[in-house]
């Protein structure tokens, strides 16, 4: 399960995560935040997948490019106290990936070659930047209508990975937060983002 941490060194928090075996820290927005907090999630809790793929969908939790704000501060890590097969999605907790395994940089991306739409990690686009005629973050088609348009619009056929992603957007994550929080040994009920979405961003 995702876990969030407050930084130590400037204001803000983050998310740290286990997938494929790797630790995957996500940024989290002051909104993302709040919205966390407001849920009786604080330092260190664990919350679920469908908690981090919400915020994901509305663009309160990214991934970029590692450096330094990225790094573990809170020392679970270095203490040994990140388990990474205990943090990773389950079966029952699909997660938009890459091909690679990856969901870092996630992007649904253009292959012209093939005609085809996939979802592709920042490592991937780079190998691939010869077969891309264009790509766009996920966290920017957030709706089933905004992807069924976009692959409409631009004439391309979904891969797998878009084809899974498309039937993630279906499913009411709003409803999955009904789930507990396991914060530091205990645990708390958590309520709803009773909060409207936020309004769709054109493309096009």
């Amino acid at each position: 399960m995702p876990v969030l941490h407050t930084y130590r060194s400037k204001e803000g928090h983050y998310i740290l995560a286990g997938v494929n075996g790797r630790i995957v820290t996500y940024r989290l927005s002051s909104d993302g935040a709040r919205r966390l907090q407001d849920n009786s999630i604080n330092d260190c809790d664990k919350f679920s997948w469908a908690m981090l793929l919400e915020l994901i969908r509305q663009g309160d939790a990214y991934t970029g490019k590692a450096g330094a704000e990225d790094e573990d501060l809170s020392g679970w890590t270095q203490l040994g106290l990140f388990n990474i097969a205990e943090h990773e999605p389950s079966r029952a907790e699909p997660v938009p990936l890459c091909a690679c395994g990856s969901m870092e940089g996630l992007h649904i991306a253009e292959l012209a070659a093939s005609r085809t739409a996939s979802l592709l990690c920042d490592e991937c686009r780079k190998t691939r930047r010869d077969q891309i005629d264009a790509s766009v973050p996920i966290y920017m088609i957030n709706t089933p209508p905004a992807l069924d348009h976009l692959l409409e619009r631009s004439g391309v056929i979904p891969d797998d990975s878009v084809t899974a992603y498309l039937e993630l957007l279906n499913t009411n994550h709003a409803a999955k937060w009904k789930s507990k929080v396991l914060p530091k040994g205990k645990s708390v009920q958590t309520g709803l983002f009773n909060e409207p979405e936020k309004e769709q961003q054109s493309l096009l």
